[in-house]
């Protein structure tokens, strides 16, 4: 439905024009609403996708629900001309229908497209009062025309606006209404002796952008306000709709990220706290995602649906910027194969990028900043506790409070300073050193402050040691924050806050093992994030509310402490279609139910061994708004209570890592976190992200589930080039390749692995043939203790998606050194390192594929002579002898 369509193909009854009501036409065709009618407007008005209508806040939204009319439009119906879009707006209160469009003026390709669709909670139309001459004029030469599909569909809307009413008292009338209690909004109006309000030109006073001065502010604001078309913007003939798309809604998001990714950049300069340098809390970042998934379901279209990838790759260079990691990627050296199969990681140079890592981290909290360290795992801090004894929360309270003032304080003694210097000098030095000033202004300043010999200071009354001139000197500005001053001042000023506090570590720190209840509550929820307290929910929460009301438990708000948290994230909400099972010398277990909602929350890796590297945790036992399938559902404007209080909701979602494989997720953050269309559509900003899961040989952690994510397509991992006997199958509604490897001499012995392609990696098809057959080796081979497996989902580049799954065994470690140092033994077949000769045997998340983090230089000599013949033996290694014959019985049985 995405390209051209005639008149006659649609199947249409002739035009309807959406003409304006006479007093005789409002009865029959333009009904009052009812008030049921007018409390479902105001419910649609809610979830409205319009921009213009989420500004006006509830107030506002009653007004139009008091005002509506009710309109209706039958099956083949159109609607078009002039009323249909300059006098609205309209909401969809139900139904569906198409909206044509042609390209207009003079362009090479001028078919009729279908650029948009109409449901629940759309609005389209706008008050014509508004807008420049010519965009109203372009907009009409494209013929816009609302089509109703569907047999027996009726679109029935809501017109908002009738015969635009100037008023200049609308803000005085809305808060007139909120204060009048039951009174309603007609009758407040009537009384005041006023007509009818023009609800659009209120919303467009309230927000920043009242004129629409062209034809893609104009759509810009359609598409803003109504559903994505099937076949979306990008498979529209022509280019004239999707350079509109991409000066109206595209170009300015990524002009927005852009703007982000300075802030923090000009933060670091001026020595922000790291936790303080990423400008956006959870909502606003959330917001981001919702923007992004709009605008690319818009240029996709719905059957391919939108993605997150440009926020992704935003959002990791965005933590690698604000200091979140221990160092950068790009500068770890990196030498790949002549035949590109196998890349080496420098393991050395990445040691030595971690030593201060440490160090760094014990200074951040000597002065004063959050612990991030908590639960079961290294990785379990990306939603910190907020469950504190009295004593702790004053510390970050009272404490947080106490630094703002010294701060102030310092920052007025520098003021004081620059203002003697400048009477000294007789020059405005007081407005160079204004923290809003340029960073050449003070550059500026500090070469004056030294030039000025200490002899003079002290007749100035200014002591040239003091913090705050030294400051002065160092930075050219005055205090913005706690941040700017030096290290050893941060930890002395902040010890003497705690001495201010009567602060005792031994008082603060909750104990496990105490008498007191509410201490061992506030213990757990540090080391147990996300379960309940002592695996009892009434215990739980029971202590929590008692707690709470009694004083001796003190929560923070979720997202007040989401500002001290270092490892920042985005959401990413979907439904488990199959259960996860773990499988034991016990027997089978299933570890989460089907059809229950999942989250995922997307972080940098702090310790990056791969381009854009990032993990997917998740999202843990917490009540959680990103766990709503649909964003409509979430609060616009904060997260819900039970979100705030961390509430335990489910505590089964804290799952470890170890022998368990969870191909759902994995599949489900792809599908997210990827382009749906080819690579030569892909919009500015978007890229490919590999996702998989390290088996136990190459997890360093037990305790957290995690998924591993890095830039990456199929086109960038030769090994993935290698086919045996690919073959469609219908279930699975893509193409299927169980793929045996053997080494280029054509020995005896082959590995495996299954690569399937497919256009959905999350139907219901792929995912129970897989968690089945993973279920079935898990059972035939001995469970998780000896089997494990490689999966990993990627993008074919062509709209497309590569599923890599791998079953190997679980390797015997012969050697305490360290695991990448150490010999391996496959216990299935008795083949060890060294007899086969190879420097590493383990296969994991980036192994797999040929990307190596090298310690020895014998591994990288092997790496770099022949990539090909080292991924092929290192596949061969790892083969589960009869697993290939198991693989082709299920295959069998499946069709």
């Amino acid at each position: 439905m995405g390209g051209g369509a005639s008149k006659k193909a649609l199947g249409t009854k002739g035009p309807v024009a959406l003409l304006p009501p006479s007093s005789a036409q409002v009865k029959t065709c333009s009904p009052e609403l009812s008030e049921t009618d007018k409390a479902e407007v105001l419910a649609v008005l809610g979830k409205a996708r319009c921009p213009r209508l989420k500004v006006g806040g509830w107030a506002l939204k009653r007004l139009a629900s008091e005002f509506g009319r009710d309109l209706r439009a039958f099956f083949g119906q159109v609607l078009q001309g002039w009323e249909t879009w300059f006098g609205g707006p309209f909401i969809v209160l139900s139904g569906e229908a198409a909206v044509f469009m042609h390209s207009g003026g003079d362009t090479v390709v001028d078919d009729e497209c279908i650029v948009a669709t109409l449901q629940k909670h759309d609005c389209f139309g706008w008050n014509g009062e508004h807008f420049e001459k010519q965009a109203l004029t372009d907009w009409m030469e494209c013929q816009p025309r609302v089509v109703v599909q569907g047999t027996g569909t009726v679109l029935r809307v809501a017109r908002l606006l009738e015969d635009p009413v100037k008023i200049s008292s609308m803000h005085s009338s809305t808060k007139a209404f909120n204060d009048g209690g039951s009174r309603t909004l007609a009758k407040h109006l009537a009384s005041k002796h006023l007509e009818m309000p023009q609800f659009t030109k209120v919303l467009s006073d309230r927000s920043p952008r009242t004129l629409f001065e062209e034809l893609h502010d104009l759509l810009g604001d359609f598409w803003n306000s109504t559903s994505a078309s099937k076949g979306g913007i990008m498979n529209l003939p022509g280019g004239f709709f999707k350079a509109h798309f991409m000066i109206a809604l595209w170009g300015p998001f990524i002009d927005q990220l852009d703007d982000h990714q300075d802030e923090i950049r000009s933060r670091k300069e001026q020595n922000f706290r790291v936790h303080d340098r990423f400008p956006l809390q959870g909502r606003q970042i959330r917001g981001l995602c919702q923007q992004c998934q709009q605008f690319t379901d818009i240029w996709y279209g719905t059957d391919r649906g939108g993605n997150l990838s440009a926020v992704y790759g935003w959002f990791v260079q965005a933590m690698d910027a604000a200091g979140i990691t221990a160092y950068h990627y790009e500068d770890i050296p990196i030498e790949r194969a002549s035949d590109r199969w196998t890349a080496a990681v420098s393991g050395t140079a990445r040691a030595n990028a971690l030593k201060d890592k440490g160090k760094a981290e014990l200074s951040y909290q000597a002065a004063g900043g959050m612990p991030q360290k908590q639960g079961r795992s290294a990785i379990d801090n990306t939603v910190l506790r907020n469950m504190f004894t009295p004593v702790e929360a004053r510390e970050i309270l009272v404490g947080k409070v106490l630094r703002k003032v010294l701060c102030a304080f310092l920052s007025l003694r520098q003021r004081v300073m620059l203002k003697r210097v400048a009477e000294h000098l007789r020059m405005d030095l007081y407005s160079l050193g204004c923290k809003d000033n340029s960073s050449r202004a003070h550059r500026l300043v500090r070469n004056i402050l030294k030039s000025i010999p200490k002899s003079e200071l002290d007749v100035m009354g200014i002591d040239s040691k003091s913090w705050c001139f030294q400051g002065l000197l160092r930075r050219g500005s005055v205090l913005a924050g706690y941040g700017q001053m030096l290290p050893e001042h941060q930890m002395v000023l902040w010890d003497t806050l705690r001495k201010l506090l009567n602060y005792s570590e031994e008082e603060a720190d909750a104990n496990p093992d105490s008498e007191d209840i509410f201490e061992r509550f506030v213990a757990w929820c540090r080391d147990h994030p996300g379960e309940f307290f002592e695996n009892s929910k009434e215990m739980h929460i029971t202590v929590k509310i008692s707690g709470m009301f009694s004083r001796r438990i003190i929560p923070i708000k979720r997202s007040a402490m989401e500002r001290y948290t270092l490892a920042k994230y985005f959401p990413l909400s979907w439904c488990r279609t199959q259960p996860l099972w773990g499988v034991f010398a016990t027997g089978p277990f299933q570890v989460r139910p089907a059809g229950i909602p999942e989250a995922s929350n997307v972080r940098a890796n702090e310790c990056p061994y791969a381009p854009l590297h990032g993990m997917a945790l998740s999202a843990g036992g917490f009540a959680s708004d990103s766990r709503c399938l649909d964003p409509r559902n979430v609060q616009p404007n904060g997260y819900s209570f039970l979100m705030e209080l961390q509430w335990v909701r489910d505590p089964s979602a804290n799952i470890e890592n170890w022998y368990l494989t969870d191909i759902e997720k994995i599949a489900w953050e792809a599908l997210k976190l990827n382009p749906h269309g080819p690579k030569d559509s892909m919009l500015l900003g978007e890229r490919f992200v590999v996702v998989g899961q390290n088996p136990k040989v190459g997890s360093s952690i037990k305790q957290t589930q995690h998924t591993q994510l890095c830039e990456g397509s199929v086109s960038d991992f030769p090994v993935l080039s290698l086919s045996t006997n690919p073959r469609f199958s219908r279930k699975l509604d893509g193409t299927i390749d169980v793929v045996d490897i053997e080494t280029l001499d054509g020995g005896k012995d082959k590995g495996m692995f299954i690569k399937i392609l497919t256009q959905q990696p999350t139907g219901f098809g792929v995912l129970s043939f897989l968690v089945n057959l993973r279920l079935r080796l898990l059972k035939k081979f001995g469970g998780g203790e000896r089997l494990d497996f490689l999966s990993i989902t990627m993008s074919d580049e062509r709209g497309g998606f590569l599923i890599l799954f791998g079953p190997i065994p679980q390797l015997d470690k012969l050697t305490n050194d360290h695991p990448d140092l150490a010999s391996w033994a496959n216990p299935m077949t008795g083949e060890t390192t060294l007899t086969a000769g190879l420097e590493e045997a383990r296969i994991d998340f980036g192994k797999g594929l040929g990307h190596f983090l090298v310690a020895k230089p014998a591994l990288q000599e092997q790496l770099l002579i022949s990539g090909e013949e080292f991924m092929r033996r290192l596949w061969v290694f790892n083969r589960v002898p009869g697993c290939r014959e198991e693989v082709s019985a299920f295959l069998e049985e499946q069709q």
